[in-house]
């Protein structure tokens, strides 16, 4: 008797402790992804050698779970993020896309580098779209942020740096590479862009003057650095050696942060005849 009981009792159990360690289980995987998601956004809308560069963190994936309850997980994580909320609101479709593109990833168990890559490019579509109507504050604080976060990653890996800039290289962990008070700047940056440029916010444009101006930050910059000022505009004189790489990047950083030290206005205008250069 006592051995049925056991016997019936543990039978009876089995489902109640399965179901308790899957629950545990996706509680765990749901708070890593929310956790992961509040960083997706940081990233960088520098225009370099006249073409935008967008870099936006992704998500750590888990492995299997229930279809439903990825599409939760990926809107939760998702709209954890300001620049997301915005992104939801105003381009749905882009919205849609990237939570397609994150459930994918998950059910391929795709490593979170690659699932990054694949956000990435719709972020970048969506953010170079609004650049150029966001509001001048807007616009430099991303641009600002972008800077800094090509700093820290130069610093770290120049390598990494040169192909985010010139490369067009996506598949990069960047939260190994950015400190979370960044990551956290350009989230609220990003949001910014597309809230204002939806809103058509930006200042006038005098593509005449912006393109004097710009004249004189390069100008500037080949009477102090003589040939290295060209790197920025020439990647490919760069030779393939960590220290080539991190002078290029330097280069680029000290362009930018020529542009940004310009009269708000001024420098807002040059960093759109820049971002309608790149197309």
């Amino acid at each position: 008797m006592a051995e049925d009981t056991a016997a019936r009792h543990g039978v009876d159990r089995q489902p109640d402790c399965r179901k308790e360690q899957e629950s545990d289980h996706q509680r765990q995987l749901g708070q890593a992804l929310i956790d992961r998601g509040r960083r997706l956004g940081a990233g960088a809308g520098l225009a370099l050698a006249h073409r935008a560069v967008v870099v936006t963190l992704g998500v750590a994936f888990p492995t299997v779970i229930r279809p439903k309850l990825i599409e939760r997980k990926a809107d939760k994580a998702l709209m954890a993020m300001p620049a997301f909320q915005q992104i939801a609101k105003w381009e749905p479709a882009s919205y849609n896309q990237m939570k397609a593109e994150m459930i994918g990833s998950l059910e391929r168990d795709e490593s979170s580098v690659q699932a990054q890559g694949r956000i990435r490019a719709r972020v970048q579509k969506v953010s170079k779209q609004y650049m150029r109507t966001a509001s001048d504050d807007s616009l430099i604080a991303y641009i600002s942020v972008t800077v800094e976060e090509i700093k820290q990653v130069n610093a770290k890996d120049p390598a990494v740096a040169f192909g985010m800039l010139f490369g067009g290289k996506t598949d990069v962990d960047v939260t190994k590479y950015i400190d979370d008070a960044t990551q956290k700047k350009d989230a609220e940056a990003l949001a910014e862009i597309i809230h204002t440029g939806v809103a058509k916010e930006a200042g006038s444009q005098n593509d005449q003057k912006a393109t004097q101006m710009l004249r004189d930050v390069v100008a500037g910059m080949r009477r102090d650095f003589g040939p290295d000022a060209e790197l920025p505009f020439n990647p490919k004189a760069t030779g393939p050696d960590a220290a080539s790489q991190r002078r290029t990047c330097e280069m680029t950083v000290e362009f930018y942060n020529r542009i940004l030290a310009l009269r708000s206005d001024q420098s807002a205008q040059v960093l759109r005849l820049l971002l309608a250069s790149a197309g």
